[in-house]
This record gives C-alpha cells, sequence and structure tokens, in this order.
C-alpha cells in the first residue's frame, strides 16, 4: 500500500492592523523604527519631520491639536480621535519648537524677550531630523541648531505647557474683545489711524469711528485657529 504523506501542520497567520501603532510592534525589530514610527504619523520626506529633543520620545504624540491640550504633568497624550473616541495615549512633547529668521530686523531680540530659548545641536535628539543644518560657534562655543542661507533660520524653544498657557489667555483677551463692539470699534480706529494711505484725513476718520460715527458692527463672529497658525504669529 502506498504511504501517504502527512500535510504539514499550518500555523495561524497574524492579521496585522495596518494602524501607526500596529505596524510598529509587528517591525519593532527594524533598527530605523523610531523613524518609521514617526513617518507613519508625518508621511512627508524627512526635511520636514518634526525636530524632536532629547528627554522626548521618537514616537511622541505630534499632531497639533493635541499639542494644544497637554497640561502640566502629563505624560501621555488625553485627546480623544474625533472620529473612534479613543484616546490617543502617546507620550506628549515637552517642547515647542518655532524658527526665528535673525534675517528680519529685531526678531531675535523679540523672541527672546517671549521666552524662547535657542536650540543646541547637543539638545537635538537626531540630528539628521534637521535638513539643511548650518554648523558655526557662537562667541560662547555653543552651536545652535542654525538653518537657511547662512544660518540665519535658528530653531528655538519654549516649554509647551507654557506655549499653552500663553496661548489661551491671547485667546481669552480675543474672545473678550471679539465680544465687545466698544473694543472692536477701538481696534478698528486704531487701524486707521496708522493707515498712511488716508493722509490728512485719517485722524478724523478714525475718531468717527471710535465714536461710533459712520460704522455699525452688525454681527460678531469668532474664529477657532490651529498650533500651525499660532506659531506662524509668534
Amino acid at each position: 500500500m502506498p504511504r501517504v504523506a502527512k500535510a504539514k501542520p499550518q500555523t495561524a497567520q497574524t492579521t496585522v492592523p495596518m494602524t501607526p501603532e500596529g505596524l510598529a510592534a509587528y517591525l519593532a525589530d527594524y533598527p530605523a523604527i523610531d523613524v518609521l514610527s514617526r513617518r507613519f504619523v508625518d508621511p512627508n520626506d524627512p526635511g520636514s519631520l518634526p525636530i524632536l529633543l532629547k528627554g522626548e520620545s521618537p514616537n511622541c504624540c505630534m499632531h497639533s491639536g493635541h499639542q494644544r491640550l497637554v497640561k502640566p504633568g502629563e505624560v501621555n497624550c488625553k485627546a480623544r480621535d474625533k472620529d473612534t473616541n479613543r484616546r490617543c495615549g502617546k507620550p506628549v512633547r515637552n517642547w515647542h519648537i518655532h524658527t526665528c529668521n535673525t534675517a528680519i530686523e529685531g526678531r531675535w531680540a523679540q523672541m527672546k524677550a517671549k521666552g524662547y530659548m535657542p536650540v543646541l545641536v547637543e539638545d537635538l535628539l537626531d540630528t539628521e531630523d534637521v535638513s539643511g543644518l548650518v554648523r558655526q560657534r557662537e562667541d560662547d562655543g555653543k552651536m545652535y541648531v542654525r538653518r537657511g542661507d547662512h544660518g540665519k533660520e535658528i530653531t528655538m524653544k519654549i516649554p509647551l505647557v507654557a506655549y499653552n498657557y500663553v496661548k489661551d489667555l491671547q485667546e481669552a483677551q480675543r474672545k473678550a474683545r471679539s465680544s465687545s463692539k466698544k473694543a472692536m470699534r477701538e481696534d478698528l480706529a486704531e487701524a486707521i489711524g496708522a493707515n498712511a494711505d488716508l493722509g490728512s484725513e485719517r485722524d478724523e476718520v478714525a475718531d468717527g469711528v471710535y465714536r461710533g460715527r459712520g460704522i455699525q458692527i452688525e454681527s460678531l463672529r469668532q474664529e477657532k485657529t490651529t498650533l500651525g497658525a499660532e506659531a506662524e504669529a509668534e
């Protein structure tokens, strides 16, 4: 009687969730998994990857909306996904990063006056995160993270929780003024008074607006801003 070959036992196939977390776990042994994990969140090329500093997790939450909700003492992101209502759970960032263009007169002093500090090359979690890094020593021997033409763009940092608190205060003030027609007239009058195109008539027009003559504010509208838009206003 011919011998019948026994079939080899089949191993169960593991289904890998096609999510950043699922792929990161599946590829955990890949040497560059930290970089890939960040690309799973931001698929753009390396030049646009976030600049992370030492002490921050390579897999920290980079969602700008989530970052605006970070409070002092929080270790993991508590924001919820708007579609699944699941908590993010990723480690939170420690720093808000801003690029200061020192070619603009007074910009460097302005940013330092706001509490920003220059990021040092030695602070970087990975120098490869910074495209076009210009290495040059400062007068004190330190090396700032510089980019751009002749290194005029300096990367600066401020604690994320401090940034959020200041932005919350600014937003509260904006809302208070935007709900006041008197305050809006004052702001508009100030803008008109600074408009050189109106010539000799600008003071008269501005005074009229301030006193409520010739202009009526019919409705008020409040707008939400993103972390990116706020950073542009720094």
